[in-house]
């Protein structure tokens, strides 16, 4: 385990949970053990079912200012990975502004001119579906990163309770996220959410995506249209979802087919 350890004391969630998953925790524990100079700290708190995976040494937790990771030395998968040293915070405090100053909006907007009322129309709109691409990194984040345990049928069942949105809508932030990666905000602004997920099932996912742009901008253009384009190009490759193969109960992409 790394010891360059200056910033950090204690990890601990305010609702008495384990860090690393959704049990209760227990007594404090040693990142770095007593026995090797570890007495004064830094600890975790964790439940009893990752403490064992740890002392036990089935998982390696390696604790450092940029990061917090725990990987499973069987598979060499990691388990769980939350970056350290920048505050989120201020995030929160950000989006609570931008949120305040969209409810005051309506009342400015009989003051606008008809060039500044297409204006704000636009950049509202904009910013909208950068929020939305902005969720897909949160959902991404959370069943990549931040369950220790379970298939990816639970902890997509876990992630969708926590989040308050349907099984398939995790699949398919993960695929636009998985697919699209940094590039994803950008193209959310030219292309709605359905059209990025048909592109993500070609064989040129980025290519399909621009291309929708280009035809965006000539004019209206359909999912059916560019469902047809696709599948007359020979593009089309109707497999499912990569986390859909052990769920069991995908028809997601046969309906997404027929709309």
């Amino acid at each position: 385990m790394s010891t360059d350890l200056s910033s950090v004391r204690h990890l601990q969630r305010e609702n008495g949970r384990c860090w690393l998953c959704p049990n209760i925790a227990g007594p404090p524990h040693h990142i770095i053990y007593r026995s090797r100079g570890g007495a004064e700290g830094p600890t975790i708190a964790l439940c009893q079912s990752c403490h064992d995976a740890i002392t036990e040494e089935r998982w390696d937790m390696t604790l450092t200012e940029a990061a917090l990771t725990v990987v499973d030395k069987a598979t060499g998968e990691i388990r769980y990975r939350r970056l350290l040293g920048e505050t989120g915070h201020d995030i929160f405090g950000i989006v609570h502004t931008a949120r305040e100053t969209l409810g005051l909006l309506p009342k400015y907007v009989p003051y606008l001119d008809d060039d500044e009322l297409i204006a704000l129309f636009r950049l509202l709109k904009d910013a909208g579906n950068a929020g939305w691409a902005a969720t897909c990194a949160i959902v991404h984040e959370a069943m990549t990163y931040r369950m220790v345990r379970g298939s990816r049928t639970e902890k997509a069942l876990a992630v969708a309770s926590a989040l308050r949105i349907s099984r398939p809508s995790v699949y398919d932030m993960l695929r636009l996220h998985e697919t699209y990666g940094e590039r994803l905000p950008e193209l959310a602004e030219e292309v709605p959410k359905s059209q990025l997920l048909l592109a993500a099932r070609t064989d040129n996912p980025t290519e399909w995506a621009e291309h929708a742009v280009s035809r965006r901008l000539e004019g209206r253009y359909s999912y059916r249209q560019m469902f047809a384009d696709i599948e007359q190009s020979g593009a089309y490759e109707p497999t499912k979802c990569p986390w859909w193969q052990d769920d069991g109960h995908c028809n997601r992409y046969e309906q997404l087919d027929k709309s």
